[in-house]
């Protein structure tokens, strides 16, 4: 899955109701700071009522290390659909990933600030993602 450098999961409990989840068996976590590389919940677009679960970064076709995962975690909307790391995903292999709110961080002189935004009333978000199973090492990813 793509998309901003770090993210808040607050699911509350409206959380299956707020995305019509059906399979709900799932002990979903609490975490203020998702960070590339973590496994996540997902809303597939294959399965739109179900919570699958992924790892953030998307491993490009032709990658050979998984590693490269770390590094296409953001598809910029004006680049998704004709870069070769994304263009094959962003055709059919979407999802949405839940979210409380993201980070973005501010430069400054000696460091960089992060500001939390979220929606006004706290309620649940969605990001639009991309996400590709790959086998490497002979599992799948």
């Amino acid at each position: 899955m793509l998309m901003c450098g770090r993210y808040g999961f607050i699911p509350g409990k409206d959380f299956y109701d707020r995305f019509e989840i059906t399979n709900r068996d799932f002990d979903l976590q609490t975490s203020y700071n998702v960070a590339p590389g973590r496994t996540m919940p997902v809303v597939v677009m294959n399965s739109p009522k179900k919570i699958t679960l992924m790892r953030w970064g998307l491993i490009p076709f032709w990658a050979k290390d998984p590693r490269i995962g770390y590094r296409t975690i953001n598809a910029r909307a004006e680049d998704v659909s004709n870069r070769p790391s994304y263009r094959r995903a962003f055709k059919n292999q979407r999802c949405l990933v839940p979210a409380s709110g993201f980070y973005e961080w501010k430069a400054g002189e000696k460091k960089k600030t992060p500001y939390y935004f979220r929606k006004k009333g706290g309620e649940m978000m969605a990001f639009a993602g991309l996400l590709r199973k790959v086998r490497i090492y002979g599992r799948i990813i």
